[in-house]
């Protein structure tokens, strides 16, 4: 992890590190929750199977840097360390989370990656991935992954609709890769969905709990 946004995860816990920058902890050793080290075993088998199944690399950055930030918070909480929480500006975060979105919804068929969209609201991208789940409950990869399945199901109500097209228009990393997501969320294939289609239906099952 690159040593600014290792601080940045830091920095939330002892905002005092800019003053010690080379010597960023106050301990040697920090301990590694059970269900912390099983969610790095799983990040690990999904990096692994990548040239089988395709990452998305939002999810990546989100999951690689919240698990960083967990067992640092751990350490912190075992050795005793009060976490000192730094102030903070709503109307800021909001604005960003709004900009963020604004982002996301023009780049839905891109390969975002949590540095372009903290980058696009000038936050790192850290402090950006906890911010926009702050503002919206969902993680900003859950969000675009929404994005993508509410934008697919009026492409599916197309009578012309093409399930290749609407993997590569919204940014699914491949055919298979969109039906496993669309049937998790909406019980049912891609194919299964177009044959019954009606705006009727598209109105209701596009009710996921993104904010318009």
């Amino acid at each position: 992890m690159a040593p600014t946004i290792l601080q940045d995860i830091v920095r939330e816990l002892d905002p005092t590190v800019d003053d010690h920058p080379d010597a960023p902890f106050p301990f040697l050793t920090g301990p590694c929750e059970p269900d912390v080290f099983w969610r790095h075993c799983d990040f690990v088998r999904h990096l692994e199977a990548a040239s089988e199944q395709p990452l998305e690399p939002l999810w990546a950055d989100v999951t690689g840097l919240q698990l960083m930030a967990d067992v640092l918070e751990a350490a912190y909480i075992r050795h005793g360390i009060k976490r000192q929480r730094r102030a903070t500006t709503g109307a800021d975060h909001a604005e960003r989370t709004e900009a963020a979105k604004a982002y996301l919804s023009t780049h839905m068929a891109d390969a975002v990656t949590l540095e372009d969209v903290a980058a696009e609201v000038c936050a790192s991208p850290f402090n950006f991935a906890r911010i926009f789940q702050q503002q919206t409950g969902l993680p900003v990869h859950r969000y675009l992954t929404l994005l993508r399945l509410r934008a697919s199901l009026e492409l599916l109500a197309s009578p012309n609709a093409d399930l290749t097209s609407v993997t590569l228009d919204l940014g699914f990393s491949s055919h298979s890769h969109f039906t496993d997501v669309f049937h998790r969320e909406f019980g049912e294939t891609p194919s299964d969905f177009r044959k019954k289609a009606s705006r009727k239906i598209v109105r209701q099952m596009s009710k996921n709990p993104i904010a318009d």
